[in-house]
C-alpha cells in the first residue's frame, strides 16, 4: 500500500505467537527498513524504569508489548514497535525474566 502524499509504502507483518514475526521485523530494519524510531537516552532510561515497575494488575511480568503500550499511554513516543522495546532491552542487557533478590 502507498501512501500517495509521501510516496512510502506499509508493510504489515502478521503471524502467530512464535512464527518468526520478530525475527522478520529486525531483518527488515536491519536491511535499513523503517518500523519505528530508536529511542534517545531518555526515553531508554524511561522504558527500563518502566520495566523494572511493577507489571499492570493481572499480569505476573511485563511482555514487550506491554512495555511498547505503556510508553505510548505515556506519551514517551508516538509510536513503539515491540521489536525496538526488545532490542533496547538486548542492548541494555536487561532481561524480563530476571528476579533479582533484595
Amino acid at each position: 500500500m502507498e501512501d500517495s502524499e509521501t510516496n512510502q509504502s506499509v508493510v504489515a507483518i502478521a503471524g502467530m505467537h512464535r512464527s518468526g514475526t520478530s525475527l522478520v521485523a529486525s531483518l527488515l530494519q536491519s536491511s535499513g527498513v523503517f518500523i519505528g524510531d530508536r529511542l534517545d537516552g531518555k526515553q531508554e532510561a524511561h522504558l527500563l524504569a518502566i520495566a523494572c515497575s511493577e507489571p499492570p494488575q493481572g499480569q505476573a511480568r511485563w511482555t514487550l508489548r506491554l512495555l511498547a503500550d505503556k510508553m505510548v499511554e505515556l506519551n514517551q513516543v508516538e509510536f513503539l514497535s515491540h521489536e525496538t522495546v526488545r532490542q533496547t532491552l538486548k542492548k541494555t542487557n536487561f532481561s524480563l525474566g530476571e528476579k533479582i533478590a533484595g
